[in-house]
């Protein structure tokens, strides 16, 4: 097998694979080139670095630290067009708490200087694929998906 994606089996067979819940990050939604390098991603995980002239991965980027170890990030940045800055946000769904938690950050527009990072909770199980930037709030699109651990 030349690749091995995201629901396809590593060698080893059955016992290999059998209790392996870890999920792939498979940074196959977008490509962003920002502050000079270039990045892979896919929401369910951290930005792959690409290098630019081969597309080789060079390895994860929490962004010279502004990401915490278990903080993915979104698939489509945005850039704020009023202050410059980037911003990403982050979400991870608890059915069993009921609610998702959603992280929100700002970056200076060039480079990966923190300016802001915004923690919060909203009720229920949400999932959110993209989201808009005004002057005053951050707008997220919830996709009209329940789900009950009862």
């Amino acid at each position: 097998m030349l690749y091995r994606g995201q629901f396809s089996q590593k060698s080893g067979g059955f016992l290999a694979n059998a209790f392996d819940m870890r999920v792939k990050n498979l940074a196959n939604t977008n490509v962003m080139h920002w502050a000079g390098r270039l990045f892979a991603l896919w929401e369910g995980g951290q930005p792959m670095e690409l290098d630019p002239l081969s597309l080789s991965t060079k390895g994860f980027s929490d962004f010279d630290g502004s990401l915490k170890e278990k903080d993915t990030f979104t698939a489509h940045p945005r850039f704020d067009a009023k202050t410059g800055r980037k911003v990403g946000f982050q979400y991870q769904p608890d059915p069993v708490a009921d609610l998702t938690r959603i992280s929100f950050w700002e970056f200076e527009a060039e480079g990966f200087d923190l300016v802001q990072r915004v923690d919060v909770e909203v009720p229920g199980f949400g999932f959110y694929h993209d989201f808009l930037v005004t002057d005053s709030y951050y707008i997220l699109s919830r996709a009209p998906v329940q789900i009950s651990p009862q």
